[in-house]
């Protein structure tokens, strides 16, 4: 399977991210990236199916980012080979990079087949607030982040908000308190 190119500096991750959906096939579950982080208790507001679901959608696209996943041990499997096979037959999405990665082979799903698996809008990327310092001050911010049940710090996100990678878990940190301060229950 071609993914990103030995020599992109990313290629290593990249493998790394398609052999998490082999390992999950093993116990099923939910899977979350490192950058996501919970809002509050999920436990009674996410559906308990063994359908494979996708908790983070791309905006003007509907394919679902795989940073926050749930789905039975052989709704695993079934995607991995389903994501597998399109990175082994297929012609890389971005010639830049030179190969695939799983964010690209899961919109590649999406084109293809909409209605593989589901996907529910309940977590926030964390562009708009990292803009912001990241400080959750005012009843609107902790308003607008209610219906959600995650935030996901992403690295896209660190990027278009001008902040550098490292910054990450401080900036984490930094929401999460005050998020925890201001709009707690």
């Amino acid at each position: 399977i071609k993914m990103v190119g030995s020599g992109h500096p990313n290629g290593r991750y990249n493998e790394l991210c398609f052999l998490r959906w082999l390992a999950m096939g093993n116990v099923g579950g939910f899977m979350t990236d490192y950058d996501v982080f919970p809002l509050h208790n999920t436990s009674n507001l996410i559906p308990r199916n063994d359908n494979f679901t996708v908790f983070e959608t791309v905006a003007n696209h509907g394919g679902g980012i795989p940073c926050y996943m749930h789905g039975s041990s052989d709704e695993w499997t079934r995607m991995a080979h389903i994501i597998l096979e399109i990175a082994h037959n297929e012609p890389p999405p971005d010639k830049e990079r030179d190969g695939w990665t799983d964010f690209f082979a899961l919109m590649r799903v999406h084109e293809k087949t909409p209605d593989s698996y589901l996907k529910h809008d309940v977590v926030i990327n964390a562009k708009d607030y990292l803009m912001k310092d990241p400080h959750v001050g005012s009843q609107t911010d902790c308003d607008s982040l209610s219906p959600y049940n995650a935030i996901h710090l992403s690295h896209s996100d660190l990027a278009r908000s001008n902040r550098r990678i490292f910054e990450r878990p401080e900036l984490a940190k930094a929401f999460m308190h005050q998020y925890e301060e201001k709009c707690s229950d």
